[in-house]
């Protein structure tokens, strides 16, 4: 099995996250590639099993490469599995009631990859996961190193089946 783990990062948040879990499947033994979603050449990988898209929230909304390179790879991922992945801040820890409430409404990055996802004939094979921040620029909560590692084991007994 190969994993490609395609991301974009603002403050480094989600690029930590992203190689967090490429060392969770490197230490299954299981070949994990990251890769920026700019330099993105989906030629290059046909061998793939599991692909996963990690963007930060930014404005209710994954990053414009994210979503870019689900559009352009649609057709070359047609046989790959997908899962998805933010990093943001959790609507408790808004201090804003005005931006919690806005938060409920137009959610979270995970949201607008899972819509494009699906309209491209996607479903994710996990729950898509967000990992939090203490504040817009981070850093990464302290539990998030245990959540990914508990996430790439679940993803790893599944795609298993």
């Amino acid at each position: 099995m190969k994993v490609l783990i395609i991301y974009d990062s603002v403050y480094g948040n989600t690029l930590r996250v992203a190689e967090m879990y490429q060392m969770e499947f490197q230490n299954r033994d299981i070949d994990a590639e990251l890769v920026h979603a700019e330099r993105l050449e989906w030629d290059r990988y046909r061998d793939v099993s599991l692909v996963i898209f990690g963007s930060p929230t930014r404005g209710f909304r994954a990053m414009p490469t994210i979503i870019r390179s689900i559009r352009t790879g649609a057709k070359a991922m047609k046989d790959y599995r997908v899962a998805i992945f933010d990093t943001r801040i959790e609507t408790r820890d808004i201090q804003s009631k005005v931006l919690r409430k806005l938060m409920g409404a137009f959610g979270y990055g995970t949201d607008h990859i899972g819509k494009v996802l699906k309209k491209h004939g996607f479903t994710p094979v996990v729950t898509p996961k967000g990992y939090a921040v203490m504040s817009a620029e981070g850093p990464l909560k302290p539990e998030v190193a245990y959540e990914v590692q508990m996430d790439v084991k679940a993803l790893t007994e599944h795609l298993k089946v």
